[in-house]
């Protein structure tokens, strides 16, 4: 089973639009459920490449952060044992995705063009870092 933080407020309105947009296969690796107490996570392959929608925002993001643009979504990437945790923060609801070590960013920029897609921009605080890169 996969741990899952508590969903956003937003998460129900908006996570099942993003989710029928994604794509069946990642990579070469098709789409599979993830045993996860959020409705709303979705894996490819193996080792798993994984998405979460209605995450709350990364701890590490403040006014300083920098960002990594992509297809219009402004991303968080931080590294972890796991691989990369790619957290996108300019979306009405946050989605992160990990890209284990042995996988490239290739998915986040397919995923990407989903998220710009089908999650309006986040109507930004005036606390909200700018994109940069």
């Amino acid at each position: 089973m996969l741990d899952t933080p508590p969903l956003a407020p937003e998460a129900d309105q908006l996570c099942p639009g993003l989710l029928g947009g994604l794509p069946l296969q990642l990579d070469g690796a098709p789409a599979r459920p993830v045993r996860s107490a959020s409705p709303y996570a979705v894996a490819w392959g193996e080792p798993p490449v994984v998405l979460r929608c209605g995450v709350p925002p990364p701890a590490a993001l403040g006014p300083t952060s920098q960002l990594i643009q992509i297809n219009q979504v402004a991303w968080l990437a931080k590294q972890q044992s796991a691989g990369v945790l790619w957290t996108a923060v300019n979306r009405a609801v946050y989605v992160d995705v990990l890209v284990p070590p042995e996988r490239n960013s290739d998915p986040v920029a397919v995923l990407s063009t989903v998220l710009a897609e089908r999650l309006p921009v986040l109507s930004a605080p005036s606390s909200a870092p700018t994109p940069t890169g």
